[in-house]
This record gives C-alpha cells, sequence and structure tokens, in this order.
C-alpha cells in the first residue's frame, strides 16, 4: 500500500520545497507526446517566485512573447480573499493557466513555454471523465452494497443504529457533474449554489450556479440521500429524517458541464481548493484521465507513464497544479484563515476511484497524498472493472451488470428526481467518502486530525473479505472504522442461554456494548469438560483441551440476538461454557459466566417419509416420491444408502436431507418387489424404511377396429388417430410406428398416435402396403396392414406403369368387378383382350411383353361404361 501523505504541519518545509525546485531545463518526468489526451490551446506553467510578482504587478513587460500565440494566462488558484495568506503560502499564486491558439501542438507548445522567463514547471490540461435497512426509504431492498446477508457490505447499519448517521457540521466536496441540489432526496443535505457554497467551476457555465446531471447527482446521493424520509435511497451519511436528524452536507463543485452530447471540462485543481476554502474537509474525486479513444498498447504506455508522474511526491519536475490543489486540501480544509481549526477535523481527506481501465496503474489516484478506492462485487472479488495495484489503498463496492449500485439521478429531462443504478469505481469511491464522513461526525471535534481519520478509516476496513491477491486493498468498514481505537474495552455478554443435544451444545444472548457504547467486533464460545482449565483459560489463546467457536457480531438479528454451536462433543458428558467478545483491535475481554451443561445421547436418524411405502404400478408407470433423511442431533451429517433393484428402483440426493424414490414399472418383470432406506450417522446410528412394490400384469395391446384401404388422389391429405384402432386394456399411452412397402408412393407424418398420409407419387398412380403396430411398455406388440392406392381426380381406372415395358396393372373400383380389358391399337386394331376379376387395391396383371412398342389404348369396362386410357409399350 503506498503511503499516505498527512498535512504539512510548517510554513518552513513549505518555503523549502519552493526554493529547491529546479528550472524547467531539468529533464523532463518520462511523459510521451500527451496530444491525444490534453485539452487544446491549453497548459499550466508554473513560474518562480520573481517572474510571478511581476506579473501581478504588470512590470512583465513583454517578457512572454511567444510564437505559439498565446492569448490569455490567467492565476489557476484566484485571489482567495481572507485565505489568500495561505494560498501564497503554499505557491499556488505561481501556477498559470496559459491559453494559446489551438492549431500550434502541444509539443511545440511545451518547448516555447518552457522557454518563459522564470517558467519552472510546464504541465499539460489532460482530459478528463467520470470514472464510470433500518430506513423506510422504498429503493433500500436494492442496496446491497449497505446491507447483504454475504458479508459484502460496508457494514454501515451497525453504525446507523449505534453511533451516528451523519452531521451537518460535515461537509463533503463533489467534484464531478453539478449535483442536482433540489433532488427530493437530497434536497435537505446540500450546499446551495452561492459565492461561499457550491460552485460551477467550467468555463463559460462558471458562477455561483450547479446543473444537475446524472454521474456527480448519482455520487452525492451514494454519500448523502436522505434516510428515513420514506423516499428513494438511503445514503451513507444521509441523517434519519424520522428523527429530524440530517446528514451531512453536500457540496457540488461542478468540474463537468454537459450540453446535447458535448460535454466541457473545468477546472479541478480550483474546484479543490475552493471546497478547502468553504468548509468541506472530505473530498470526492469519482474522475480521471480519459484513455479510452487510444489503442490497447498506446493506452497501457500512457497509463504506465501517468502512473510514474502522479505517484512521485509533488516536487521539482514532477509537480503538478492538481497536486498542489490536493496537498491544500489536505492541509488547511477544516482550518480559518487565523489557523485555527473551524471543522470537525483539522486538515482534509481526498478520496480518488481508482479508475476503470482494469490496469495495475492509476492517474491522480496514484498520488501518495489521496485514498485510493478499487472497487469491490457483491461475491467479495475485485470488480473486473478496476484498476489495481499495492498503491489502492482500500476498496468498496462498485456493482456489476447484475448487482448495480443504486442511488438518485436526474431525470431525462434534468427537471424532477429519479434514481438509477450504475457501476464503477466512481460508485466505490463515494462510499468511502461516506463512511469518511460518519468517522468526522461522530469523533470529529477540536483536536480531531486528518491522520486520526485515515487511520480509523484504513486499518477499519476489513481484510478478511477481499483476498490480498485482488489488490484492490481491505473492503471499507463503517461500523469498524467508526468504533476503531475508541479506548473503550470489550466486555462478555452478561447473561446467555446454553442447551445440549446429543453432542452439541448451542448458545443464544444478545448484543452487548462496551462502556464506551461501541459492540464488539466478534464473540467467542468455549467448551472444556475440566471447569478448572477454563477458568484459567486466556480468552486469546485458548489451549488444546478447550474447544472454542466464534462469530461475528454483525450476524445478529433483528432483534440484536446472536446464536452458536459447538458440535461433535463427547455423549453424555458434563461441559463447562463461557463466551468472552473480541474488539476491532483484537483485544478480548474476560470470560463470561460459567455454566455447565450435560450432552445427551446419540439419536438415530428420521426417515421421514409419505404414506405407507408401498405401491402397485403398471409397467408404463413411474413413481416419485420425495423423502426426508435428517439427525435429530444438531451438527451431524445423514449418509442413506438404498437396496433396491438393479433398473428399477433407486434413490437420488437433491439437497442436504431431501430425498427422492424412483421406481419404473418397465425395470423389471410383473411381481412384488422389496427394498431398504438406510440412514445412517457420523457415529453409526442408523434407522431404516421397508419399501414394497408390485408390478403389476402387463396386457397386450388389442385391435378394436378394422384397418380399411384406402384411395386417395394426388393433393389429398389424409388424417387418423393410431388410437381408435389400437387400444392398450391397462390404458397406458402406446409406441406407434407405420411403416410403407414401397416409401416413394406418399409421404407419412407421425406425431405420436397422430397420422397424416399425403401421396406423392409423380405420374399420379401408386400402390404400397402400409403397416401399422403399436408397442407397450412391456414390449407387447399389435398391429395389422392396410393397402393404400393412388391415382388422379376424377378417373375411373387405374392403369399403371406408363410407359410399361412388361406388366400393366390395372384396377377399377374400391370394390372388386368383372372387366372386360381391351389393348387396342393406333388404327383401332385389338391386339389383346381378356376379362378378370379386379379392384383399385387388387389390380389385374396384364402381360405387354409380347407386344410391340409404340402407342395404344387401353379400354376397360366394367359395370355397363367403358373407360379408356393411353399407355406407350416400350
Amino acid at each position: 500500500m503506498k503511503r499516505i501523505l498527512f498535512r504539512i504541519m510548517t510554513v518552513v518545509i513549505l518555503t523549502v520545497a519552493c526554493a529547491r525546485e529546479m528550472p524547467v531545463s531539468e529533464p523532463e518526468p518520462p511523459v510521451a507526446d500527451l496530444s491525444e489526451i490534453s485539452e487544446p490551446g491549453l497548459a499550466y506553467i508554473k513560474f518562480d517566485e520573481e517572474t510571478a510578482a511581476s506579473i501581478e504587478n504588470e512590470t512583465a513587460d513583454g517578457r512572454f512573447d511567444s510564437p505559439i500565440g498565446v492569448i490569455s494566462m490567467e492565476r489557476v488558484f484566484p485571489y482567495a480573499g481572507e485565505f489568500e495568506a495561505r494560498t501564497r503560502e503554499a505557491g499556488l499564486h505561481r501556477w498559470y493557466k496559459v491559453t494559446f491558439d489551438k492549431n500550434v501542438s502541444l509539443t511545440k507548445a511545451q518547448s516555447d513555454l518552457k522557454d518563459m522567463n522564470g517558467a519552472c514547471q510546464v504541465r499539460p490540461v489532460l482530459k478528463m471523465k467520470p470514472a464510470d435497512i433500518p430506513f423506510n426509504d422504498p429503493y433500500a431492498g436494492r442496496l446491497w452494497n449497505l446491507d447483504n446477508d454475504r458479508g459484502t457490505d460496508i457494514n454501515v447499519t451497525s453504525v446507523w443504529e449505534n453511533c451516528t448517521a451523519g452531521s451537518p457540521e460535515v461537509i463533503v466536496a463533489v467534484i464531478d457533474e453539478g449535483v442536482m441540489l433540489d433532488h427530493e432526496d437530497l434536497a435537505g443535505n446540500t450546499v446551495p449554489a452561492g459565492q461561499n457554497g457550491s460552485y460551477c467551476f467550467v468555463d463559460e457555465h462558471s458562477g455561483p450556479r450547479v446543473t444537475g446531471d446524472m454521474h456527480g447527482t448519482h455520487v452525492a446521493g451514494i454519500i448523502a440521500a436522505v434516510n428515513g424520509n420514506g423516499i428513494g435511497i438511503c445514503g451513507i451519511a444521509g441523517g434519519d429524517a424520522s428523527k429530524e436528524r440530517p446528514g451531512v452536507k453536500i457540496m457540488s463543485c461542478q468540474t463537468f458541464y454537459t450540453e446535447g452530447e458535448t460535454t466541457a471540462q473545468g477546472d479541478f485543481a480550483s474546484a479543490i481548493k475552493w471546497a478547502a476554502d468553504h468548509g468541506a474537509v472530505i473530498c470526492n474525486n469519482s474522475w480521471g484521465i480519459d484513455l479510452s479513444k487510444m489503442e490497447e498498447d498506446e493506452k497501457i504506455k500512457y497509463a504506465g507513464e501517468m502512473h510514474e508522474f502522479f505517484s512521485n511526491p509533488n516536487s521539482g519536475k514532477f509537480s503538478d497544479p492538481l497536486k498542489d490543489a490536493i496537498d491544500y486540501f489536505n492541509n488547511y480544509a477544516g482550518i480559518g484563515s487565523d489557523g485555527e481549526q473551524t471543522g470537525p477535523v483539522a486538515g482534509g481527506v481526498v478520496v480518488f476511484s481508482a479508475g476503470n481501465d482494469a490496469l495495475q496503474y492509476g492517474g491522480y489516484a496514484a498520488y501518495p497524498g489521496v485514498i485510493a478506492v478499487g472497487a469491490s462485487t457483491i461475491a467479495g472479488k475485485r470488480a473486473s472493472y478496476s484498476n489495481y495495484g499495492d498503491w489502492v489503498d482500500i476498496a468498496a463496492p462498485g456493482g456489476t451488470g447484475g448487482n448495480l449500485i443504486w442511488s438518485c439521478v436526474p431525470s431525462t429531462d434534468g427537471k424532477t428526481s429519479s434514481y438509477a443504478g450504475l457501476a464503477g469505481t466512481s460508485m466505490a469511491a463515494p462510499h468511502v467518502s461516506g463512511v469518511a464522513a460518519l468517522i468526522a461526525s461522530y469523533s470529529g471535534g477540536p483536536g480531531f486530525t486528518r491522520e486520526m481519520l485515515i487511520d480509523r478509516l484504513v486499518k477499519g476496513a476489513d481484510n478478511d473479505i477481499l483476498p490480498t491477491t485482488e489488490r484492490i486493498g481491505p473492503l471499507v468498514n463503517a461500523y469498524r472504522s467508526v468504533s476503531y481505537n475508541s479506548g473503550g474495552h470489550p466486555v462478555p455478554p452478561a447473561d446467555y442461554t446454553v442447551t445440549a443435544a446429543s453432542n452439541s451444545i448451542s448458545f443464544s444472548w444478545h448484543l452487548n456494548k462496551d462502556n464506551d457504547g461501541n459492540m464488539p467486533d466478534t464473540y467467542k464460545i468455549y467448551a472444556c469438560t475440566d471447569r478448572a482449565v477454563l477458568e484459567a483459560t486466556d480468552p486469546a489463546a485458548p489451549g488444546e483441551s478447550v474447544i472454542w467457536t466464534e462469530v461475528k457480531a454483525r450476524d445478529a438479528d433483528k432483534e440484536s440476538k446472536l446464536t452458536a454451536i459447538i458440535t461433535k462433543l463427547d455423549f453424555e458428558t458434563d461441559y463447562y461454557v463461557a463466551l468472552a467478545s473480541r474488539d476491532f483491535l483484537g483485544v478480548h475481554s474476560g470470560l463470561s459466566a460459567i455454566k455447565t451443561v450435560r450432552t445427551g445421547r446419540n439419536h438415530e436418524p428420521v426417515i421421514d417419509f409419505p404414506g405407507s411405502g408401498e405401491f402397485s404400478l403398471h409397467a408404463y408407470e413411474h413413481v416419485y416420491v420425495h423423502f426426508n433423511a435428517y439427525d435429530p442431533d444438531p451438527g451431524q451429517n445423514v449418509a442413506v444408502e438404498y437396496t433396491g433393484v438393479a433398473g428399477t428402483d433407486h434413490v437420488t440426493r437433491q439437497t442436504d436431507g431431501n430425498f427422492i424414490l424412483t421406481i419404473n414399472g418397465a425395470g423389471a418383470k410383473s411381481g412384488t418387489y422389496r427394498s431398504t432406506i438406510i440412514a445412517k450417522d457420523d457415529y453409526g446410528a442408523s434407522s431404516s424404511f421397508g419399501i414394497s412394490f408390485t408390478i403389476k400384469e402387463n396386457t397386450a395391446p388389442v385391435i378394436v377396429k378394422p384397418f380399411d384401404d384406402l384411395l386417395l388422389s394426388v393433393g389429398d391429405t389424409y388424417t387418423f388417430n393410431s388410437a381408435e384402432y389400437i387400444y392398450d386394456p391397462d390404458g397406458e399411452t402406446l409406441i406407434y410406428k407405420i411403416p410403407a412397402e414401397d416409401i416413394n408412393i406418399a409421404d407419412i407424418m407421425q406425431t405420436d398416435s397422430l397420422i397424416t398420409i399425403t401421396p406423392t407419387v409423380r405420374d399420379g398412380y401408386g400402390f404400397t402396403t402400409i403397416h401399422l403396430s403399436a408397442t407397450d411398455a412391456g414390449g407387447e406388440k399389435t398391429g395389422g396392414s392396410f393397402r393404400l392406392a393412388v391415382r388422379p381426380k376424377d378417373v375411373h381406372i387405374s392403369v399403371y406403369p406408363n410407359p410399361v415395358s412388361s406388366v400393366l396393372n390395372v384396377g377399377t373400383g374400391e370394390t372388386p368387378a368383372q372387366a372386360s380389358i381391351r389393348i387396342l391399337s393406333v388404327g383401332g386394331a385389338t391386339v389383346l383382350e381378356q376379362t378378370v376379376s379386379c379392384s383399385v387395391f387388387d389390380p389385374a396383371s396384364v402381360d405387354m411383353s409380347g407386344i410391340a412398342p409404340g402407342r395404344y389404348t387401353v379400354e376397360v369396362s366394367y359395370g355397363g361404361t367403358a373407360y379408356r386410357q393411353y399407355i406407350v409399350k416400350i
């Protein structure tokens, strides 16, 4: 973790730092051409004291003639009235912002500006971007970041209930987009815009007015949305409106101004200094250098260079106006112009989001004078987008797509109040600012310094939730930090209850506080078979003969009750038990009163099976039964075994203690079978439950309706239900199959028992036999056949194939009839004649092999009518 620079206490040190600054001819830090990430036509320049004085006295006399076309030059930190003396002591009056021709490259501008008389340092103006419950507030249920059952929240509810919800004496500056100061859930906790309040620092929009935008309002809501007002969300330090207790105040220092799709940025350094001079003691910065338009390799390169520059102390070639502003805030926030403490904290705390580039580098967040904040997820991991590294001081919930951070925003028209979920280190930073505001609200006052606040903030963070391998610091913990190093000594619970069941002992007690009103971090529970050994036990280091466990105080329920259990003790044995508490510093209380309890005998597991366990089923049926198996003695595991019939019945575990018995009627022949469920505990005690099932005799399917032959024409579709022809006496659903001997005659589509036949024969004539069968679950099968004939519509005879080489099939109607068949040549001569009995389903076969190739007429006479059709003999 980087070293956090504390407030410089004497003017002498500041003076020496300035005196040692080298002229700009000293080699610059390793920063390449920054044109892509810098504002065109703007630069910061720091002059020596003599030159700065001559500029102010208007005696510079042309010393600043430059080929880059300097348009204007003004102090970065304007005249500060009653605070001007300390502004000059900090050397801030020597920084100027130079406006020059935008067509001049940054590289040339820096080179020419370095040649100005008295120039000590030249810095580009970098492009910035925003870094992406017990109250009755309706959105409180969405605030997993403030309270969840995983322990990955910031543990703030205990602060609200036992310490503070914020104080209006604490002012938090939000350096960001403008905050919607009249938002319905923020208005009670904002500093109005004015000459000594919220202010806009964007050129052409600057002044005592603020335009509320989404990002800045969202950040402010996380810190100080009004609690207990029945509206919107809960803010970390938003007070309690239900008890008429206001929260901390938000000062909006607007540094981004959005109009349409265009966003202009303002002077961040001036905004930070303004906040220090106008009462803020905490400064939230959810923004960073804009690298978004760069290619990945280029972005990594620039990020590394920016990291090196800003992670170095603010002196010589590494000096920067924003670093100066941060140092000024750290030194003078909460301090009056006379040098006396006026705010709740002597000195300020500057909080920065680590950035959303998923890199191990930071920009301004890497500066040792700030608290760098990484983003964590609901799962207690580093958010994938969060920057990381040993320079990150602390982590806080930043959200992900599935678990966003909810807060206040303006509506789309910018005029009414709304709420939205966002994710990013932008959301993580205000969590830390909010907790810092709670610390200042609770402990602030004369003599309370920024060093004390930072010590509590960082050392009170939870190192157990986020692995150090995530490299975003420990998770901020509001209650631990607010109550950290309070001076009180933990005390054990005054009373508790203890009961035994089998070889387990259960404890319950209520939260208790130390003499300063602070709750412990952890409770420890002890058990021993020797009273003398327990009486002599050091709560911080119990010996091997003492069994113990621990629970977190934050795990208490809504009635402030905690429970714990010690398991796997000896059966039917006397145990001596006690409790102790431990605070956040690891200091333990003494032992509570010692109580005696006797463990019981080992009970057999219980198999909770619905019904008698007897079943009767057909081959096609399945049985599914949910049952439970558990041990009545706490803390014991239950293993379930099942002796079943292979392939027929088995038991499947669903969750702990929940099981399903499955019986498959088709898995065995008909008959009666018996199986057993056996449950065993960790110590061998067991119980059993018998299962009996009978698989009934299977009855084969039967044909209940004769199969009718079918005559169709091309273009027809015929659908029927197979279940109308074949039925199962056992009532089961059958499996039907319907193959055709000639698959070229028709398409046959089957959906369960529903059959659809569509003729497809090309010349319009065809004949095939179709077999329909049904099989039941026991493998019994029944079926039959029918014939399918196809011929064109409104045709009364079937003559095929055509052309014919040897045998010609001739059919009549659907019922057999005597028919006279004649084959006539083109000239009308009879070349073949015969009389047959035939139908469309039993066609006559006419031997054409002895007839010469050519065109012929087939005449078929039956029922008193003669029908003719042409054929070709090949």
